[in-house]
């Protein structure tokens, strides 16, 4: 230890709440939850009114809305406001010291040896209190508490020892007198588990600790955590401040409200934290060599895996795929709370070659060639036009008949159960198809092939007691669709807004249904004809992702010959009599009108500024509607407003800003 209280410990007080309570001025005062808002969120930040009520960080934000009143404010974070604040308030401490280790985004530690200062009790307090008014005013509001001391440790218990807006000066010599009487919690590395081990063993202060002699903790933590704990309870700590901390790590993970178990959704929701992950390493000139993935089950129970390879890497699709693997390794059936996804063993340089993606960490599978048109196919398709196959085995070619458990189609290919198709195969859950209706609820066929129990057809082909679409598509036992709209969702599920099932019922999302659907990728539909009407152009929509070119399949005209059907491919003779003679009639007339576009979602506490209202921040949102607050941290409390959530005039903002100067 120091001969003098040369380290300060600067913490800011409730940041992300005292941050939000300076920019919204009708917050101030009143109780402020910072964190997950949905139902399983954690608190990030509790004001100190909210505090008063037992909430706290890391609570569940379940918990904490039981514990608060009525009128407590639950608010997601806003990082950007957060980051900008403490800019300003590292700014104002390296003004202070060139050596300062930022530990977190609202607490660092202030070396005062190298600065030739004064360092008695009277100098460090005096300077303590002027950095403290300094911080105040500079993030307009935002209070911070100090601690000064002759080591780290010491430093960092006095900041906490008078919040808010406290200062605690530790003299040096007088650090056992300070540190035995606390509660041993306060101790560095002594968590709720070793706690209540301590607890047990009649060891309640860290002067009990301090009291245990060496082969105890040892016997009871192990060697690297005994002799840790035995140090700091005599307060040896000699640990310097360093003004550049390297990461150790990068990660990302997700806490879902319902337990998951489908594993194709547990997939997605690996590529998605890969994807951040790998955005976090480029942005920062990082790579990493090991990836690990983190799991949680309903129970609590945590289970990491990792792996290594051999050189650095910042390829989001590479860590997805390595991610999979690991996830492979883990019982997913009882369902997963919580997934995360890291990078560790980091670089700040990149080894890899040019064939790394493909050469060390190859598909799963092996690509199948094109397969053959059928004979009775009338569409053409370009030399350009590809097929991407889903994994699973080498396709044999098509000669027009139906291929069960196929997994791609060409021009004139029959598929039932694939993953894609090209130049107008109709395939449920593909990935993509070219210039074909796509519609929910069916196997597929293209150029004139009919497959029994199939909803959808190109080329003209003609179903009994189906209703007819654009481009000459014919539709058996359910919606017609317009040549290049996909009616299925990336779940699987059917059906645009105001769109009918294959049994007639309500799709999912339509108002009338009562349920959601899930987010639609394509663009907003133009106006196009329902059956019975003109026909609609094959241009409504752009292709989608995965899709082949525009240009690259010809759709047949309106008028083009009906194709003969293979006996072996007709509709039973039943069919007809099993589609309910009123499905065309049950589709609204508005159904384009009504198709979804992209609609924002407003989260509580966002930024946002309306055209005619200016800048405000979202109170809440829900049944369509939003709810703003037209207030800054410059301003009165400010009058509240209700928009449609699709509102033209309504748009995220930066966070405002706090000083009287700007």
């Amino acid at each position: 230890m120091r001969g003098e209280p040369s380290i300060l410990h600067v913490d800011l007080d409730a940041m992300f709440a005292a941050v939000e309570q300076r920019d919204k001025p009708s917050l101030r005062g009143k109780p402020v939850i910072v964190g997950g808002v949905a139902g399983r969120g954690v608190v990030s930040t509790a004001s100190y009114e909210a505090r008063a009520f037992g909430a706290r960080s890391a609570m569940p934000t379940a918990q904490a809305r039981r514990l608060c009143p009525l009128n407590t404010a639950f608010l997601s974070p806003r990082f950007a406001a957060y980051q900008r604040t403490s800019a300003v308030v590292m700014e104002l401490l390296a003004g202070v010291s060139p050596l300062v280790e930022q530990v977190s985004i609202d607490e660092a530690y202030v070396d005062l040896a190298p600065t030739g200062r004064d360092l008695s009790l009277a100098a460090v307090t005096d300077l303590a209190l002027r950095l403290k008014a300094e911080i105040a005013v500079a993030t307009g509001g935002v209070t911070g508490s100090i601690g000064a001391a002759s080591s780290k440790l010491l430093a960092k218990i006095g900041s906490d020892l008078n919040k808010p807006d406290g200062l605690t000066i530790v003299p040096a010599g007088q650090e056992l007198a300070v540190l035995h009487p606390l509660p041993v919690r306060r101790l560095g590395g002594v968590g709720p588990a070793t706690e209540l081990r301590l607890h047990r063993a009649g060891v309640r202060t860290v002067g009990d600790l301090a009291a245990r002699s060496l082969d105890d903790l040892v016997d009871w933590f192990g060697t690297a955590h005994g002799h840790g704990l035995y140090r700091l309870a005599r307060a040896e700590d000699n640990r310097p401040v360093v003004s550049e901390r390297e990461a150790k790590s990068v990660s990302a993970e997700e806490t879902f409200d319902v337990d998951l178990t489908d594993p194709a959704r547990l997939q997605r929701e690996l590529d998605l934290l890969a994807g951040r992950v790998a955005g976090r390493l480029r942005r920062s000139g990082l790579t990493g060599r090991t990836v690990n993935i983190k799991v949680r089950h309903p129970d609590f129970t945590t289970i990491t895996r990792a792996v290594t390879r051999d050189q650095p890497t910042d390829d989001g699709v590479l860590i997805a795929q390595l991610a999979r693997r690991l996830l492979s390794d883990v019982p997913t059936a009882g369902g997963i709370r919580l997934l995360g996804v890291g990078v560790s063993a980091l670089y700040d340089f990149a080894q890899d070659d040019l064939f790394t993606a493909a050469g060390e960490d190859p598909p799963d599978f092996d690509p199948a060639p094109p397969l053959a048109p059928s004979p009775g196919a009338s569409l053409t398709s370009s030399p350009a036009t590809t097929v991407t196959p889903s994994p699973g085995p080498p396709l044999p070619p098509s000669s027009g008949a139906m291929v069960p458990g196929a997994s791609a189609s060409a021009s004139g290919a029959v598929v039932s159960g694939a993953s894609a198709s090209a130049a107008g195969a109709v395939v449920p859950g593909a990935s993509a198809s070219a210039a074909g209706a796509v519609v929910p609820g069916a196997s597929a066929s293209a150029a004139g092939a009919v497959v029994p129990g199939a909803s959808a057809s190109a080329a003209g082909a003609v179903v009994p007691g189906a209703s007819v679409s654009a481009e000459g598509a014919v539709v058996s036992g359910a919606l017609a669709s317009a040549a290049g709209v996909d009616a299925s969702n990336e779940s699987g599920d059917s059906g645009y807004y105001g769109l009918l099932c294959p049994d007639g019922s309500p799709a999912p999302g339509d108002p009338s249904s009562g349920v959601a659907a899930s987010p639609v990728q394509d663009s907003p539909l133009e106006p196009a004809s329902l059956p019975g009407s003109a026909s609609l152009p094959g241009s409504a929509l752009p292709p989608r992702v995965g899709a082949p070119s525009e240009d690259a399949t010809a759709l047949p005209s309106a008028d083009a010959a009906p194709v003969p059907v293979p006996a072996s491919a007709r509709i039973p003779a039943d069919v007809p009599a099993r589609i309910p003679a009123d499905v065309p009639a049950r589709i609204p007339a508005d159904v384009p009108a009504r198709i979804p576009a992209d609609v924002p979602v407003w989260r509580p506490g966002q930024d946002v500024h309306h055209d005619e209202h200016g800048p405000g921040w979202v109170q809440g949102s829900g049944i369509g509607r939003v709810t703003v607050r037209f207030e800054g941290p410059l301003t009165p409390i400010g009058r509240v407003r209700t928009f449609f959530v699709d509102d033209p005039q309504l748009h995220p903002a930066d966070p405002p800003d706090w000083s009287p100067s700007l």
